[in-house]
């Protein structure tokens, strides 16, 4: 009807005209502007074709007229329907543009253009093409060796690709690739949108190596997004095509790797890093393999490396974990992916309690993603050297450095890496008693994990969660700590974690613990059910612990069993597990790798000794404390050595309890 309108009301004909005029009705209606060949015409046809930004200069070039007279032409276009007209605005440099609806650019397209010829389209092109290289202005940009600098320049980049793929698609496609991976380097997804969604609007027309290559980044685009299950589908659709490029093939299974590892998957995670190793090592065996592609191979070899390095880490193999990463650096030439395998070498050994070094490998690493200047690698840089000054239980530093990796998470748009900085500051909201900020920022975590499927990390939010409602306390907190831990444990067993399996039942005695000392007074019969709880879970806990050889974590099992005796005033019992929670400690010294570490956990628990000491009447307090030291006495000299802290107490709780220390009172006998 509006194109009706236009022919009467510009007097482009009568209506008899148009009836009598043959060939389908839409194409009559467009057919004058060929028929009354004009200059009005001629920018009708170059606002077809050249629909994205036809701006007066662009329109001055395609019609070899002035800039004025482009201009003057636009607002005279603006009287059709058909045309949508946007006036210049000089407070935001805009020169004002013309467009046309999408229905009657697409029957210019259809009905007008196939007249005047394949080449002359062509030329057309051509010129519009040359005219964003001018105005994008800088050859870097253009060839994608330099990201854009401006959001204009975004958005001329990304029209300059839809035209080069117009002229040539497979020239176009290999050109968003490269485009693609310069803005997947700086983590840049809004760009990669953009990128992708040129290319899509040609991909009938795509070869088939190029549609495989488009597929590969459109799941890239999903995963740096955290939709897992899309980016997942997508990576095993390549892998089962036959005629899929072997390179690419590897490239996915090196994501797939990665992916399978958040969700838990380490079985099949194994499996595709043997696959994807095998395609690279075949693909370098290629006698005319020429050094740039050798390089390329290289480089990613090392990427499936270090994500192979993951699925160790992950299950807290660190030994393994450390032989892959120290593999991916062997092959590593970029020095982004040389700073994240360096972040992660640092991440294994604060793991190892071996802090020294993981500040030295995680600073070195955080110095090259400073220079890098990449938002989602300078998150992982600060988060976890927050997680080692956290450590050295430097909590105002380590919360600084939380913040700066959550404003950097948030800047890249990675929920995933949000989630995992939400979980440390969530920890050092717990820690300082803050439990309503500790919460909301661990329910943040959860919920985002739960929709990433990302298990390992998981584990972790929920016995956050439970430990900040035991701590917090009451009844319906202990209850929510109960179910949350319980969660915890069934997750650990349904990927194998067997020491945060212990973790998490370690921190189930706490809870009953915490929850029986809470019903002492109030209700006996459920105060002794929690005990007995506490005993279960914290036997369970340490025969795990001693499975897997962790010292620290059979030391605080100790210590929360004597917690129990105590509170049920079997003192034997109770001074025997404290006592042992120091010699754990002590007898193992040379095998923990973190002085400080180790220091802080044995004083922790000679404190805990000597507090005990101290609760009961002088008589029995004497007596413990000599049989303590009669005990100590009967161990080897390295071990009474490490045990020197407990003995000092111990000669100090003595010497306070003796009666002639003390003067007796004035006037007492």
């Amino acid at each position: 009807m509006a194109l009706n309108y236009d022919w009467l009301e510009n007097q482009i004909g009568t209506v008899d005209q148009l009836i009598q005029t043959p060939g389908p009705f839409s194409e009559k209606l467009v057919e004058w502007i060929l028929r009354h060949r004009s200059i009005h015409g001629d920018a009708i046809l170059s606002a077809a074709l050249a629909w994205r930004r036809l701006e007066p200069s662009l329109l001055a070039t395609l019609l070899r007229i002035s800039e004025e007279q482009a201009k003057k032409i636009s607002e005279e276009l603006s009287r059709f329907s058909f045309v949508k007209y946007r006036p210049p605005d000089p407070n935001h440099h805009f020169a004002g543009a013309i467009q046309l609806h999408d229905e009657m650019r697409d029957m210019v397209l259809n009905y007008l253009w196939p007249r005047e010829g394949f080449w002359t389209q062509r030329a057309v092109l051509e010129e519009v093409i040359a005219w964003y290289e001018d105005r994008i202005g800088d050859e870097q940009v253009l060839r994608g060796l330099s990201r854009p600098k401006t959001d204009d320049q975004r958005s001329l980049l990304t029209e300059y690709l839809y035209y080069k793929l117009s002229y040539d698609v497979r020239e176009g496609a290999q050109l968003g690739e490269v485009l693609f991976k310069q803005a997947s380097h700086f983590q840049d997804i809004s760009l990669c949108i953009m990128i992708n969604a040129e290319i899509d609007r040609f991909i009938d027309q795509l070869p088939d190596d190029r549609r495989d290559q488009f597929r590969f980044q459109q799941a890239l685009v999903a995963f740096r997004q955290d939709e897992y299950d899309q980016a997942k589908e997508l990576w095993e659709y390549l892998t089962r095509l036959p005629n899929c490029d072997e390179k690419l093939k590897a490239t996915c299974y090196t994501l797939l790797v990665e992916l399978d590892g958040y969700a838990g998957n380490f079985e099949k995670a194994l499996k595709r890093a043997q696959k994807g190793e095998k395609i690279y090592l075949e693909l370098l065996k290629q006698k005319d393999l020429d050094e740039h592609s050798k390089h390329k191979l290289k480089k990613e070899l090392g990427q499936l490396y270090n994500n192979w390095g993951y699925i160790y880490r992950a299950q807290s193999k660190w030994d393994e974990a450390l032989k892959y990463y120290h593999k991916a650096m062997e092959f590593h030439t970029s020095p982004k992916h040389k700073a994240r395998t360096l972040n992660n070498i640092g991440f294994i050994y604060f793991q190892k309690k071996d802090i020294e070094r993981a500040k030295t490998f995680v600073g070195q690493a955080l110095q090259v993603r400073k220079n890098l200047g990449v938002a989602y690698e300078l998150g992982l840089g600060y988060n976890t050297m927050g997680m080692i000054l956290e450590s050295q239980h430097r909590l105002d530093e380590a919360a600084d450095l939380y913040r700066k990796a959550r404003y950097h998470f948030e800047a890249s748009h990675s929920d995933r890496g949000l989630a995992l900085v939400n979980i440390n500051l969530g920890r050092i909201m717990r820690i300082t008693n803050n439990f309503d900020r500790a919460l909301d920022y661990l329910m943040q975590a959860k919920q985002v994990l739960e929709q990433k499927n990302d298990t390992t990390y998981l584990i972790k939010a929920l016995n956050e969660i439970g430990r900040a409602y035991r701590e917090w306390g009451a009844p319906d907190n202990f209850e929510k700590a109960e179910k949350t831990l319980k969660e915890s444990l069934d997750l650990c067993k349904n990927i194998n974690d067997r020491k945060t399996e212990a973790d998490t039942l370690n921190e189930l005695s706490s809870l009953y613990f915490s929850w029986a000392k809470f019903l002492k007074q109030s209700d006996k019969t459920k105060f002794e059910s929690f005990l007995n709880q506490v005993l279960t879970s914290s036997k369970k806990a340490f025969d795990v612990a001693e499975q897997e050889d962790k010292p620290f974590l059979k030391a605080s099992v100790e210590r929360t069993s004597g917690d129990i005796e105590f509170e049920k005033q079997d003192y034997d019992k109770a001074f025997e597990h404290f006592f042992k929670a120091c010699e754990v400690l002590a007898t193992s010294k040379e095998e923990v790798q973190s002085p400080f570490e180790y220091q802080f956990n044995l004083i922790r628990n000679a404190d805990r000794l000597e507090e005990r000491l101290h609760a009961l009447p002088i008589p029995e307090k004497l007596k413990f404390t000599n049989i303590l030291l009669e005990e100590l006495n009967k161990k080897p000299d390295n071990v009474k050595e490490n045990l020197k802290i407990v003995e000092t107490k111990l000669k100090t709780t003595l010497q306070l309890n003796d009666n002639s220390l003390f003067p007796a009172p004035l006037g007492a006998e």
